[in-house]
Formats: structure tokens, sequence, C-alpha cells
């Protein structure tokens, strides 16, 4: 019978046993809070507040012993659980700019030229949208509430919740300083209205590289956009003070240079998908500095780590905090990141977020598969681990916007809005390619990838007939050629059919007996997937001296009638019936089941 506690994470589960529980605990601790060992090392604190090292590495006096280490690990145990062994982490949010101008204008230019029908006007289209676009816009109306709602839900959240200073990233476009200037006003106000004025509410970095997708043009010429300077007086009454409180990152060493400078012509899918890499890494590196770092007071030096812990642990007092309420105090204050962005660009990202280092796009200039969808102003959730670490919480949520009301103000996140076209087209999906692996070439061509090796395994779960495979039984007998030599046991090739990434078909030849098993396609690719992967076999096997492709239909699909009549229209044929040995020596006739051929053409067929 499953334990209860299989489905949990190790670092969950309970320990069996008691003599090793020293070791796990060692383990764990090597890992707590997201960090090597040698990093905890510098400086950082036990669970129970005791020092373990000076600030420069050297060994504390005051560290307590092995004995009263564990007499004091037992007692700490007693009031909280496992908060030695957790892992800090620190929230972070993406958030789509509010609607702007622009959006507003390709909406009404989908309505009114008739957009994906028939009776499409492109020309007209295309004027109606140089005419009035902008290289870079404002809001529109709708934008303008929607940043209202905004600006009030987030200034009472950070308020009761966050740590001070909350670090904002934004883009240096202005549909995204005008979203989150109300608040960084409001927070501004607050800082007023404290007792110690002098603590930063807020520290803004607007990183030149976190644009949207195409950046910044005009009637096809790139234009610049603003210059720090620029940004600076957009957002000087927003900040007590632009210069300490406004970084710029990726911004030109001549200061009356635009953040797109070195833009010639509008950005491509392929150097968009180039600076989305750079952005991760760099976004990555900033939030790993603040998991090992502290804030910094205004006597510059570095103050307790409070607002960095492990969220998933309540201590004392905390037992009634309700984590869907984003409004109310919490005992304990959390590190917080906020990141104003673009939707196109936002999806980028959060593609690498949570396909890992998996994310490449399968042909260069397109799309991925997939793809993240926004509303303005919609609110991704994320919890940060460190070393590229992340959880999504929630994903494009209005929690400002709602649910009996407002919903006029849910713009930009439809398929009406355009979404369907962020995902390749049909024409590029539907291009099949055969790939052959040999098991008697160079080892480093019988790797396959790892996301190529699970759609295997899966394809051939689903739809083959496991309890018949040949593995065993025919691609281990040693047969007889036509020209009358016999062929030792030797390897397999396999066949691979993919449109793109996507694996749609499968099969394995054996050079031995000239059967060919483990066949099985998708359903709705086996037409054209069984044609080119038969085409490939014939001229890359030919040269095994067989005098033709055998299969047995029972082997290679669940259901062998339908795959008797695929290889059927394929142009297989019956064979005749042939003695033979089985690896184990017992006596069979290919009359025991149906066996197919197909005699090799004179010449190649090349696919």
């Amino acid at each position: 019978m499953q334990s209860p506690f299989d489905c949990l994470p190790c670092c969950l589960k309970p320990d069996d046993d008691d003599d090793n529980n020293d070791s796990s605990e060692e383990i764990m601790a090597a890992d707590a809070n997201g960090l090597p060992q040698q990093e905890k090392e510098k400086g950082q604190e036990t669970a129970n507040g005791e020092k373990l090292t000076d600030t420069d590495g050297t060994k504390n006096n005051t560290t307590p012993t092995t004995k009263e280490n564990n007499t004091k690990k037992e007692s700490a145990s007693t009031t909280t659980t496992n908060v030695s062994v957790g892992r800090r982490s620190l929230s972070l949010y993406m958030i789509r700019h509010a609607e702007s101008r622009n959006n507003q204008i390709y909406r009404e230019a989908r309505q009114q030229f008739g957009y994906g029908t028939s009776d499409f006007d492109a020309e007209g289209c295309r004027e109606y949208l140089e005419t009035h676009r902008s290289p870079d816009p404002g809001l529109s109306d709708a934008g303008k509430q929607q940043v209202e709602r905004l600006s009030s839900y987030w200034t009472s959240h950070l308020a009761n919740q966050a740590s001070h200073p909350v670090r904002i990233i934004t883009s240096p476009m202005k549909r995204t300083l005008l979203t989150i200037r109300p608040t960084l006003q409001q927070l501004q106000q607050q800082q007023q209205q404290q007792s110690d004025k002098n603590q930063k509410m807020c520290r803004v970095k607007v990183v030149a590289f976190y644009h949207e997708t195409g950046g910044c043009f005009e009637k096809g010429k790139a234009v610049e956009g603003m210059n720090p300077k620029d940004i600076s007086n957009f957002l000087e009454e927003s900040v007590a003070d632009p210069k300490e409180d406004i970084d710029f990152v990726g911004f030109p060493s001549n200061s009356n240079r635009g953040w797109y400078y070195q833009g010639k012509v509008p950005e491509t899918r392929a150097d968009s998908e180039a600076r989305a890499d750079k952005f991760f890494l760099w976004l990555t590196e900033y939030l790993d500095a603040e998991l090992t770092t502290g804030t910094n007071n205004n006597n510059n030096e570095e103050q307790e780590e409070d607002d960095l812990f492990d969220a998933g642990v309540a201590v004392p007092g905390e037992e009634n905090e309700c984590e869907h309420d984003k409004h109310s105090p919490r005992q304990r204050k959390r590190r917080k990141a906020i990141l104003v962005g673009h939707a196109d660009f936002m999806n980028l990202i959060l593609t690498r977020i949570v396909a890992g280092f998996g994310h490449a796009v399968e042909k260069e200039g397109v799309p991925h598969r997939s793809a993240f969808v926004h509303f303005n102003t919609g609110i991704t959730e994320l919890e940060y681990f460190g070393k590229g670490r992340f959880l999504v919480m929630g994903s494009n949520q209005t929690p400002h916007f709602p649910v009996d009301e407002n919903a006029s103000l849910r713009t930009g996140g439809s398929i009406k809005d355009g979404w369907g076209y962020v995902v390749p087209n049909d024409d590029f999906m539907l291009h099949t390619e055969v790939s052959i692996l040999d098991d008697d070439d160079d080892k480093e061509s019988k790797v396959w990838d790892d996301h190529i090796r699970a759609q295997v395994d899966a394809l051939q779960s689903l739809y083959l007939a496991t309890a018949k495979l040949l593995r065993d039984h025919d691609t281990t007998t040693t047969t007889t050629t036509k020209e009358g030599g016999k062929n030792g046991k030797q390897g397999n090739v396999h066949f691979l059919v993919r449109r793109s990434m996507q694996v749609v078909g499968v099969a394995t030849y054996s050079k031995s007996t000239g059967y060919l098993f483990d066949v099985a396609f998708r359903p709705s690719a086996q037409k054209e997937a069984s044609k080119a992967l038969i085409k490939s076999v014939k001229n890359h096997c030919r040269k095994f001296n067989h005098p033709a492709i055998l299969v047995r239909p029972s082997t290679c699909a669940k259901s062998s009638t339908l795959c008797l009549a695929m290889f059927r229209e394929l142009g297989f044929h019956k064979k005749k019936a042939v003695k033979g040995k089985t690896k184990n020596n017992k006596s069979r006739t290919d009359t025991d089941d149906v066996v197919l051929e197909l005699k090799f053409p004179a010449t190649c067929e090349y696919v």
C-alpha cells in the first residue's frame, strides 16, 4: 500500500530511521535557505541565532560544541518545525503595462478593416496604423482607469506586507513608466508620513533591454526613445531623489542617447529571443544578489536580513494570517520585487522561467509553441529561491478588477486581441523530417536529447503493443541472406519522424533480420509520418542486404487491424511462411503471426 507521504518532497517526509537523522539533517542544512554551504558559512546564523563564522570567514570562538548544538536543536524542534531546513525566498511579480494608445489603435484597426476575414483591407489597415500609431505611446482612457485601480491595490499590499525599499524593475518605455508612476507617488507620500522620513520606500531600476518585442520605431525606422535625463524628469515627482532612487541599466555611456540607440530597424523575432536570454540572465543574477545581501540603512551598514525567510513555515503569531488576503498586515514583511513590462516580452521571459534551459526555439524567427497571455495590468506572481529556481504562484491575475464589475477594463488578454498569432503557423508545424540513429555509429550519435527521449517513450507507451515486442525475439535471430552468407548479431537502426521538435512517429529496424518493429505514430499524423518513415527506411536499409523490409503488424500497434491496413496502404504484402529459430532455439514459423514484406526498390527514393 502506498504511503501517504510518498507524494511529498523528500525534505517534507518524516524520518523512518533514527540512525540516519544526523546525515539527513546535515544534507538538508547544506541546502537551507537555498544557499550552498560555503556561502552560508560567511556571516550566516543558525535557526537558533548562533553565529557560525565572523564576516571575514574566520571561526567564531562562541560557536557551541556539537553536544550543545544537538541540545539546542532538540529544544528548537519543540517550538518550530523544520525552520533550519527551510528555503528562503523573495516574492516576484510580473505586471503587464496598462492599455496604451497603440493597443487601442490596433483594436480599432482590427474591427474597422475586418482583420482575419476574407474582406480584410490590408492596405487600409496599414495606412491607418502608420497615421495613428506612436513609437512610444502613452495610455488610453481605459489604461488610465486601469492604473488607478492597480495603484490602489499595490499601495495597500506593499504598505502592509512588503519590506522597504520595494524593488521595482521597469521597461524604459513610456507606457510602463506611466503604469507604475502612481504607485511610486503613493509610496512617496507614505514615506513623508513616516517618523523616519529617510527610510527609502522603493528603488527603481530602468533596464534598457527590457522593452517590448520590436523596439521603438515609426514607419519602419528606429527611434531612440527616452534617455536617462528624460526618464528622471518623467519620474521626478514620484520618487524622493531621482539621482539616488533610480538606477539605469544597459543605457549608453553618452547620457544624451536614448535606450534604443543601437536600433537600426524594427527588432526581429530572433533578436528579441536573444535579448530575452540576456535579460533573463541579468534578472536571475540580480535576484540572486538580493537573496544573499541585506538591506542598506542610511549609514550604509548591512542590516539583518529579516525580510528573507522561509515563507512556508509559520512562526508563533502568524497562525491566523490568511495567505490569500493581500492587504491585511503581516507580522513579518517580505522582500518583494516588481517587474513592469510588456505582453510578448514577458511571455518570452516566462517561457525561460518555466522551461529552464530547455526553452530554445525550434527554428530561428519562429515563436514558441506555447505562450503566456496577460491582460493589461495582469499580474503573474512567482516565488524565487535562488539559482534560477522559481515557483509560479498565479498567472495573469487581475485582483484590482472585481469579478462583478469593471469587466470592460480587462483589455488585451482575449483571443480577439491577436494572441493567436504569437504561436507558430501551420506551415512550419506541418513540415515533416526523419532522423536516423544507428547503434553501430559513434557513441555521440547514439544520444537523443532528453525531450526527444521523453516523447519517444510516451509515444510507444501509448500506442505500441508492448505484449509482443520483437526486441527479444526477432532482432537477435541469425538469418541467411539471399546471397547465402550469414549475418551475425548486429545493432539496430532507429528512425524518428518529427515535425520540428515534436515527435510524431518512431520505428526500429533490425540489421540482422530485416524486421521493422516498435513502430508507433501519433494518430493525427499517421498518414504523412508513415510515408516519410518507410521512404527513409527503404533508402537507408537497402545496404544491409535483405531482400525486403519485414514487419509484424501485431507488434507495432495496439490495434493490429488498423496497423495492418496502414502497412498495406504503404505497399506491404503478406509474406509466405518461412521456418526459423528464435533466440531460445524454439521452432516457429512466420505463420504463427501475420508477416508483411515490402521489397526494396531497384533504385533509391530520396526523401
